[in-house]
């Protein structure tokens, strides 16, 4: 406000705005999901349907910095002993700092794995360093690549709402460090 702006400036402004905004909604939204999880039942789900939900919400982000965003998954998908919305939140971080981080293609795949329906989020962006591999999942720490200039200016929170969201439902979240981003999820099956 303190600097005068022409009008595609002040629409940047409040793009950025809207942005961080929705950002916070959706962490706020992962912790009151975290608490009912703990709570109480979880419901069951098409896996694809929420895979989609979750690359849907991330499509303007791809879109924006001209990231190719694709989802493998069979229709129907597996069922999930999780509810659409959860998997959403859970997969939501992962594949937004995909689009943030990959260089030109993300994908998000589902399939069923020992007793577990298994979502991976890959990119082809900078990855994860080793020594980057858990840190990251604890609530304010970034990777080192997130000095890199690509990605938004974030709080550090989504990897860990994200795991703890799939470890309120018996799942798990994890990343397999080295070049290019790989982020798995597993749940129950239903």
């Amino acid at each position: 406000m303190r600097h005068p702006r022409d009008e595609p400036g002040y629409r940047e402004a409040l793009t950025s705005i809207l942005e961080d905004a929705a950002q916070m909604t959706r962490a706020v939204d992962a912790l009151v999901a975290a608490a009912r999880t703990e709570a109480g039942p979880r419901g069951t789900s098409d896996a694809r349907v929420a895979a989609d939900r979750a690359v849907s919400t991330c499509a303007p982000i791809a879109e924006r910095r001209r990231v190719s965003l694709e989802l493998d998954a069979p229709a129907p998908g597996p069922r999930v002993g999780v509810d659409a919305d959860l998997i959403e939140r859970i997969l939501n971080p992962l594949v937004e700092n995909a689009c943030q981080y990959g260089n030109s293609s993300v994908r998000v795949s589902v399939r069923v794995d020992d007793g577990a329906v298994v979502f991976d989020v890959t990119d082809d962006g900078p990855g994860v360093d080793a020594a980057d591999a858990e840190r990251i999942f604890q609530p304010g720490v970034r990777g080192a690549a997130s000095g890199n200039g690509q990605a938004g200016a974030g709080a550090g929170l989504g990897l860990p709402l994200a795991r703890r969201l799939a470890q309120a439902a018996d799942g798990s979240v994890s990343v397999e460090p080295g070049r290019g981003g790989r982020f798995r999820v597993r749940l129950p099956v239903a």
